[in-house]
């Protein structure tokens, strides 16, 4: 009876080490992936075609950048969780991969949510160079300005893909952290049933 309760614990742990490992490794790397993703994109409301659209990925945004690192950490906590042998580290481990999803998808609501205005003028330098360019005319400060007026009165940010792909990859790293955080208790009731 005993080593049969031993194997149902074994099998556990083994199932929960697995689905933690790829939901976790999962989870990070499409953080990691939603940050390389366009985040937003700035144009004009008149601009049917899409001329003078400009779409900015996370990695040139402070919170993109932030959400680069939390899913680089996401994947290096299963290294971690792999190398040390103590329950309460694991355990801890899994803890700090649950922080760093709800960290992930935290930053991706807040730039989903929050007022979109200061994308607005993030793109005026681009606009202006993609102007210059089109029209052949010399970029200085007062085309800059002008656009920014134009942007004042006309301009639309969208929400682009990549941050819908880091609330994904956050929550998933939520899951993959709990099943982590489960997996290190599961190990250290099969080794007290060992004994």
């Amino acid at each position: 009876m005993r080593h049969s309760t031993v194997m149902r614990t074994s099998e556990r742990a083994t199932t929960l080490r697995l689905a933690g490992f790829i939901l976790t490794v999962g989870g990070g790397a499409l953080v990691v992936l939603g940050s390389l993703l366009n985040w937003v994109s700035v144009g004009l409301k008149g601009d049917t075609g899409g001329g003078f659209t400009v779409s900015t990925p996370g990695i040139d945004l402070r919170a993109g950048l932030v959400a680069l690192a939390l899913g680089a950490l996401a994947i290096l906590g299963i290294v971690a969780l792999r190398l040390v042998h103590s329950t309460t580290f694991r355990r801890l481990v899994g803890v700090g991969v649950i922080l760093v999803g709800l960290g992930a998808a935290a930053i991706g609501v807040y730039e989903m949510t929050g007022d979109r205005d200061r994308y607005l003028f993030s793109g005026v330098r681009e606009f202006a160079e993609h102007f210059s360019q089109e029209q052949g005319l010399p970029q200085n400060d007062q085309l800059a300005g002008q656009i920014r007026e134009q942007l004042r009165k006309d301009g639309v940010v969208d929400i682009q893909i990549g941050i819908y792909v880091v609330i994904a990859g956050g929550v998933i790293t939520i899951v993959g952290g709990v099943l982590d955080y489960a997996w290190a208790g599961a190990r250290r009731r099969e080794r007290a049933e060992e004994a």
